[in-house]
């Protein structure tokens, strides 16, 4: 896809997502935001992700998954007072989930290994 042709469909993409009609039902509202979310975070659009995802927890903030990708991209871009304060509704099982691919305590260790060798 030529670049031209991507920005112009993130425009109006971008254009769309803050001129939906406020009567639609805030579940449908919620699910649409946390998949046009998904869709700007595959392409690394954190923040326009991020601001979807806002969206989606704002209006269902049951919604599991929106608030499990929200806090995900908080971490992701260092808001870690943010990410911190939505914690409690993030699914206990999607955060052992992280952290058993993430393995934090092994790359804990990496880490030290590094500072140590550090003269």
């Amino acid at each position: 896809m030529e670049n031209k042709n991507f920005e112009g469909i993130k425009a109006l993409l971008e254009e769309s997502i803050f001129s939906l009609n406020t009567n639609t039902e805030n579940h449908v509202l919620a699910q649409w935001y946390y998949r046009t979310g998904c869709v700007y975070e595959e392409t690394g659009s954190y923040d326009m992700s991020t601001k979807c995802y806002e969206h989606a927890f704002v209006l269902l903030p049951t919604h599991p998954t929106a608030a499990y990708h929200l806090w995900s991209n908080y971490r992701i871009q260092g808001k870690c007072d943010k990410a911190n304060d939505l914690i409690q509704y993030v699914p206990i099982e999607y955060i052992k989930y992280i952290l058993e691919i993430t393995n934090p305590y092994e790359i804990s260790y990496k880490t030290l290994d590094v500072i140590k060798k550090i003269p």
